[in-house]
């Protein structure tokens, strides 16, 4: 006599209990996959602003040591970088534009600074 592997009430799953179970951990996985490239591209985007505000520092620092800065541009390696100055009075203002390259989204920053002629000293010689 024949007795079927498996009778009603038995324990164990069914194969629409694993089907639903592999479904589920798909889906689990592919959110895990999802969420960790987001995380990289974020990253990516940030590390490139947050050079992109180191660049600009250190380009408008050499431009305030000049007593007369001019226009110009310069290329770094992830960044373009380029400057126009504008005399106001006693004053020339110095705008700065920084732009990222092959970055996943554009990414662009712009400063402004004064650049003022250093005050005459005030009493003798030191």
């Amino acid at each position: 006599m024949v007795t079927s592997a498996r009778s009603v009430g038995a324990p164990g799953f069914g194969l629409a209990e694993v089907l639903v179970a592999i479904v589920v951990l798909a889906v689990g996985v592919m959110g895990a996959v999802a969420t960790a490239t987001l995380a990289v591209r974020t990253l990516r985007i940030a590390s490139d602003r947050e050079w992109a505000v180191y660049v600009a520092g250190a380009v408008l620092d050499s431009l305030l040591q000049v007593s007369a800065p001019a226009a110009g541009a310069r290329e770094f390696p992830r960044h373009r970088v380029a400057w126009t100055v504008r005399p106001e009075g006693r004053v020339r203002r110095i705008v700065l534009d920084v732009e990222c390259l092959n970055s996943p989204r554009a990414c662009s920053l712009r400063l402004e600074a004064l650049h003022a002629p250093p005050l005459p000293r005030i009493g003798g010689e030191p």
